[in-house]
């Protein structure tokens, strides 16, 4: 199968990486865990598959139940694991890689969609919803805010948006439709919302959320000029 296996960068410390016994266990679990990161088994196969004693099993489950690199629940017959920050999220992550268009849009209205997926893309990973749908009235909206501010404005308003973490998560009430009413666009843009944190922690601390810029588009990305 011509898959991959998203590893996460914990798993890279001094004692998971020290302790061969306990990578090896955890590499295995990696490779039979299915798409939501979640692993049925018994004791008896995962010691006999993996080459290890029960009792080494066991205490490779406790070592990672301990730092919270798994969850477990078990039955009379198989023990349930689930593998933290392997399901979903990464799922989604793969998926937008995945699905990004390979060829820049043709009609100019495609424009507008291209930046709908940009705006998607931006937000997956907070408490911001994504859109579905452009209408007529975010468009006008859209085309207002690009012709006033430009296209590097614009972007540098969503990426501090995201940075933001009263706006991204903690608040609750960030929309696209709330972020581009031109009040609450300028307040962002001037800072109002922004951390209170030294412009390199918020930069790592949106590099960090993110796991990629988002900020590298030509004007050909949207498909031409609004």
């Amino acid at each position: 199968m011509n898959d991959y296996i998203r590893l996460p960068r914990s798993a890279l410390t001094d004692e998971m990486w020290r302790d061969k016994d306990l990578w090896q266990f955890y590499g295995y679990l990696l490779c039979r865990a299915d798409e939501n990161g979640v692993v049925e088994v018994s004791l008896r196969c995962m010691a006999k598959e993996t080459g290890q004693s029960l009792q080494t099993v066991r205490t490779n489950l406790k070592k990672l139940l301990s730092t919270q690199r798994l969850t477990q629940e078990v039955t009379q017959q198989l023990t349930q694991i689930t593998l933290c920050d392997i399901g979903n999220k990464a799922i989604r992550a793969t998926q937008r890689l995945t699905q990004r268009p390979t060829q820049l849009p043709t009609h100019p209205q495609d424009g507008f969609e291209r930046f709908k997926d940009y705006f998607n893309t931006a937000v997956a990973d907070t408490s911001i919803p994504q859109i579905t749908k452009l209408t007529d009235s975010r468009k006008n909206a859209l085309r207002s805010i690009f012709k006033e501010y430009g296209k590097e404005t614009v972007e540098a308003v969503v990426q501090k948006t995201i940075a933001s973490d009263f706006l991204s998560k903690d608040w609750g009430k960030v929309s696209f439709d709330w972020i581009f009413k031109k009040a609450n666009f300028i307040k962002i843009l001037e800072g109002n919302y922004d951390n209170r944190t030294s412009d390199r922690q918020t930069a790592d601390k949106y590099s960090a959320r993110r796991g990629t810029d988002v900020g590298n588009h030509t004007e050909a990305d949207y498909g031409g000029p609004f």
